[in-house]
């Protein structure tokens, strides 16, 4: 992979503190979808002087209000994002153009129209987003927030030393922890595996392992919020201490999620601003025991 682009200007790793006036929000890939976005901040009456919100990444690319989210996380004090791989794809594109046209493909022909001076005051924007947030709740727990996923396996302490270099990070393949953060599918993999095999049939031992392996919660954090794998059912699921909260918002039948996690509660709407949750919001799932069938 080419090594000339540059490392992030801001730190991969930010700590935020508990939130002394109003309330903390995570919501998932919102992939242009600003109204979605707004029609969810009016139902929970965010107010920007006190509450926080946090993406998951992916604000970027498939919807009509990219350019908009960009500038509006960047200029909004209350508003904070990571950075999820389309975002990386739209830096990367300003370095190689093999990248260009990948990114294009995968929705960032809204940029087309865009003069070079205006692609470069936007790709200064993305490099000021971390890779990982760490979210104190105010109440003992902690949570995280990447893009894709933790690698299995991986401690939280090992995450918050994440310092991407210079190296592309326009990798799916797993290869090294910045890419999982930003790529990384596994873990949802596997709970797909478990939902599609309940009594593990027809697994041997090394396949049964290989699963539990996959979804074996994250050592050091109470909570770790995902986005960047879409949830079929539409809903967010929960693996252990993992939580996905990708709704497919850019997708017909899809919905943009909206979690606050010290209420444990989620809101969701569609592409036409209906609600689709209560509008006090409903529980965010729980923690399931693991199938004893699975660690036999």
């Amino acid at each position: 992979m080419p090594d000339t682009v540059p490392a992030p200007a801001a730190p991969a790793f930010v700590a935020f503190g508990p939130n002394p006036t109003g309330r903390d929000f995570v919501v998932g890939d919102i992939h242009g979808q600003i109204e979605m976005l707004q029609r969810l901040l009016r139902t929970v009456g965010f107010d920007r002087q006190f509450d926080r919100l946090f993406s998951l990444g992916d604000l970027i690319d498939r919807g009509p209000g990219s350019e908009q989210l960009l500038r509006l996380f960047h200029d909004e004090p209350a508003l904070f994002c990571i950075r999820g791989n389309h975002e990386e794809l739209m830096l990367a594109s300003r370095y190689n153009p093999v990248y260009r046209r990948v990114w294009e493909r995968n929705g960032g022909d809204w940029a087309d129209d865009l003069v070079d001076d205006q692609l470069a005051e936007l790709t200064a924007m993305i490099e000021q987003m971390p890779l990982v947030i760490e979210l104190d709740l105010g109440d003992g727990r902690r949570i995280g927030l990447v893009h894709a996923e933790v690698p299995p396996g991986l401690d939280w302490e090992t995450v918050k030393r994440v310092q991407p270099g210079p190296a592309d990070q326009v990798d799916d393949r797993d290869s090294n922890l910045e890419s999982s953060l930003l790529w990384g599918r596994r873990r949802f993999g596997a709970l797909e595996q478990m939902a599609l095999n309940p009594e593990a049939d027809g697994l041997d031992d090394d396949e049964r392992e290989h699963v539990m392996r996959m979804v074996t919660p994250v050592d050091g954090i109470d909570l770790v919020m995902t986005g960047h794998t879409i949830i079929p059912a539409r809903r967010p699921a929960r693996s252990g201490n993992v939580m996905f909260l990708d709704t497919g918002a850019y997708k017909v039948d899809g919905r943009l999620t909206l979690a606050e996690p010290r209420a444990e509660r989620y809101w969701q709407c569609d592409r036409e601003g209906r609600l689709r949750t209560e509008p006090d919001g409903m529980p965010l799932p729980h923690a399931l025991p693991l199938r004893e069938r699975y660690m036999r």
